[in-house]
């Protein structure tokens, strides 16, 4: 996901709220520090998936928690309806990106519990990951066609992007259901093709994924 730099906030769209880049790098930080410093650090790469993503959430939430009072305070200068949990959404995010690249311990956490499930995929599955990963990846091209990722933070972008995954989640939920049966309102199943369909895009349309990054790429 300190001093808060509230001067390094961008003027916020009408359905987004920007997160600070130095509080991303400064949570990032904090929670790279606790991670090195835990009392399972030298087990972190033989750990099983479930552990491993409990550790990252974990420290990952409990670091964010400890800025609360910052994070309300930019939440507070935006009149977007939910400002709080929206930006609490984009910080999870965010921070979780910068960690993966600049913490080899965070790193090698998320390297154990993403895509963590041993069973491969049905044709079925197979068949629905590459649909919808397909239309993701033009939903995504639509918007930068459309001008509405031009001049946003990476914060922004993914923001709405996440509109644009949640209507696709939606028009698929009844062929998730049939798949999945019940277990399709599951975290595991979400969390399952959230990070199939986060591979099948990273290798089918990478260049288009990195347009989330905004104005921050540098």
């Amino acid at each position: 996901m300190t001093a808060t730099c509230l001067a390094g906030v961008t003027a916020t769209s009408p359905d987004s709220i920007p997160a600070p880049a130095q509080l991303i790098r400064q949570l990032a930080a904090d929670v790279c520090q606790r991670l090195a410093t835990d009392k399972q650090q030298a087990a972190f790469a033989t750990m099983s998936p479930p552990q491993a993503q409990d550790i990252f959430e974990r420290v990952l939430s409990a670091t964010i928690k400890e800025k609360d009072s910052s994070i309300r305070q930019i939440a507070q200068r935006s009149d977007v309806p939910n400002a709080y949990e929206r930006l609490l959404r984009n910080l999870a995010t965010l921070v979780s990106v910068q960690l993966i690249k600049t913490c080899p311990d965070a790193s090698t956490l998320y390297g154990r519990f993403a895509g963590a499930r041993s069973d491969a995929p049905t044709p079925a599955e197979q068949a629905l990951v590459q649909s919808w990963g397909d239309e993701l990846c033009q939903r995504l091209a639509d918007l930068q066609k459309a001008g509405r990722l031009q001049g946003k933070t990476s914060a922004e972008c993914i923001e709405l992007f996440h509109q644009e995954y949640n209507a696709s989640l939606a028009k698929r939920g009844p062929q998730i259901m049939q798949l999945y049966g019940a277990d399709g309102n599951s975290q595991l199943v979400v969390d399952l093709l959230s990070n199939r369909i986060t591979q099948y895009m990273q290798q089918h349309c990478l260049q288009t994924l990195l347009l989330l990054r905004g104005t921050d790429a540098k």
